[in-house]
C-alpha cells in the first residue's frame, strides 16, 4: 500500500487560530498572519454548519506528528488532545473560482498582489490559499525518542502519529498543570523516559487554549490567468529559512499593493 500522501504544513509550537479560516489567502504559510493577508469570513466558527463548500470533522484522543526533533537519536515532536477539529474544502480549484474569486474584497487583493509582484519582479511572490486547518484545544506537545528505524517510519509530519486513543490519553496525563502557557517538563513523581506505546518520552507540557497546529495550504498561479495549482501544497521541507523575509523588498511590494488598490 502506497504511503498516505502528506499535505499538511506544521507549527511546531502551534499559532492562534483567530483570523485563521478556510479561503485565507496569505504569501507566507509559515507566518500567515504577516504581510497583510487576505482573510475569508465566510465560515468563522467550526461549531456552526458548514457551508456546502466545507466539511468538518471532530477527532477525539487524536496524536498528530509535527517533525523531527533535535538530539543524537531519532526524536519526534508529536501533538495531542482529547478534542481536535480538521476542517476541510471539499473541492479546493471549485471553491476557488466559484466561492473566492467572486468575493470582491478576495479579487482586490488578488488583482493588486498580482500586479505588485509584476511591477516588482526583484523577487519572486507566492500566494497560498488555505484549504485546511486543525484545531486542538488544550494540546499536549511531546518530544519522543524513536531509535528503532521501523518506528521511525510511523512519524510523518502532517499525519497521524501511531498511537491509538489509549497511548494518546497517556500521553496527555504526563503533561504538567494546563495552568501556565507553554510549561514543558514531567510531574514530579514520573520518572525521565517513559514509555509510550514503545516509544521514550523525553519531554512534554501543555498549550492551553485553542492552537491551529496544521495547515493545508495549495498554491495560486497567474502564468495562465488566476488560477488554484490543485493538489501543489505548502511542504514543511520548506522551513523558515527558505522565506525571503527582506523589510525593505515586503514594505515596497505592500505599499505599491496599496497603491494599486486605491
Amino acid at each position: 500500500m502506497a504511503p498516505k500522501k502528506q499535505t499538511y504544513y506544521t507549527y511546531s509550537s502551534g499559532i492562534p487560530s483567530k483570523n485563521l479560516h478556510l479561503g485565507n489567502l496569505t504569501h507566507n504559510f509559515r507566518d500567515p498572519g504577516s504581510l497583510e493577508p487576505f482573510v475569508f469570513d465566510g465560515f468563522v466558527d467550526p461549531s456552526d454548519d458548514p457551508p456546502e463548500w466545507a466539511q468538518v470533522a471532530s477527532l477525539e484522543n487524536y496524536a498528530m506528528t509535527l517533525g523531527k526533533g533535535e538530539g543524537k537519536e531519532e526524536r519526534y515532536k508529536v501533538v495531542a488532545a482529547a478534542k481536535t477539529t480538521r476542517m476541510e474544502i471539499i473541492d479546493s480549484e471549485e471553491f476557488f473560482t466559484s466561492t473566492l474569486l467572486p468575493n470582491p474584497q478576495a479579487k482586490s487583493w488578488l488583482k493588486s498582489r498580482i500586479s505588485a509582484s509584476q511591477s516588482l519582479p526583484d523577487k519572486p511572490v507566492e500566494v497560498w490559499m488555505l484549504t485546511g486547518l486543525i484545531l486542538m484545544t488544550h494540546a499536549t506537545w511531546t518530544l519522543l525518542s524513536a531509535p528503532n528505524p521501523e518506528d521511525a517510519k510511523r512519524f510523518t509530519p502532517g499525519l497521524a502519529s501511531p498511537f491509538d486513543p489509549a497511548a494518546v490519553e497517556s500521553l496527555r496525563r504526563l503533561s504538567v498543570s494546563e495552568g501556565v502557557k507553554p510549561t514543558f517538563g514531567f510531574r514530579a513523581e514520573k520518572e525521565e523516559g517513559q514509555k509510550i506505546a514503545g516509544v521514550k518520552v523525553v519531554e512534554t507540557g501543555k498549550f492551553p487554549g485553542v492552537r491551529a497546529w496544521a495547515g493545508r495550504w495549495e498554491r495560486v498561479a497567474w502564468d495562465e490567468g488566476v488560477r488554484l495549482q490543485k493538489g501543489v501544497y505548502a511542504e514543511n521541507g520548506e522551513g523558515e529559512e527558505d522565506f525571503d523575509d527582506d523589510e525593505k523588498f515586503w514594505d515596497g511590494f505592500l505599499e505599491k499593493a496599496d497603491e494599486l488598490t486605491k
